[in-house]
């Protein structure tokens, strides 16, 4: 019967005594995560930089117009190509592969910014005194936690100013061309 160890990776004695393996993985393997660890970053600074590019001259008026001109040209060309099936394949799949690409980079886009303004927000409240920073992190919390929190806050304001202000009245008094000079 042939021996269980001459089967094992080769390894060494644990803290018990007992024999531990180790993992039988070429050099060349063994290599690259760490050559991963320097790719990667490289590869997530030019995906954001291109998927900002992106979401910022999607967000143009140039953009929509182009866009709109696309549509109308597709359009005037129907008569041409008698409709056809192929004719209304173009939009489709143009449309199609258009929007499965700008979901991933707006929510990209879209992470970033959170994550940005949310430690902005962090920071915030660990610098001002009188902050309080506990809400350091609440943006990890359940939807249901943030509402009660919210709620909470909205009291306090509302006890604190001694009875309900009227957003929309102080919005007014801020937009008062002479509220501003005074």
């Amino acid at each position: 019967m042939p021996s269980r160890k001459r089967n094992l990776p080769r390894g060494g004695a644990g803290d018990n005594g007992a024999i531990v393996a180790k993992p039988c993985i070429p050099i060349r393997a063994r290599q690259a995560p760490n050559a991963m660890k320097s790719v990667l970053p490289a590869m997530n600074r030019i995906f954001t930089r291109i998927a900002t590019l992106i979401a910022t001259a999607a967000g143009r008026p140039l953009t929509f117009l182009l866009a709109v001109a696309t549509i109308v040209v597709w359009a005037v060309t129907g008569p041409l190509f008698r409709y056809s099936d192929t004719w209304q394949l173009v939009i489709n799949t143009g449309t199609t592969i258009v929007t499965f690409l700008m979901v991933f980079l707006i929510q990209n886009s879209q992470n970033r910014d959170g994550a940005a303004i949310q430690a902005k927000l962090d920071e915030l409240l660990r610098a001002v005194e009188q902050a309080r920073s506990h809400f350091v992190g609440i943006e990890h919390m359940t939807d249901e936690e943030i509402e009660q929190i919210r709620a909470a806050l909205e009291k306090e304001v509302t006890d604190a100013d001694d009875g309900p202000c009227d957003p929309d009245d102080e919005i007014e008094q801020l937009l008062r061309p002479d509220a501003t000079s005074a």
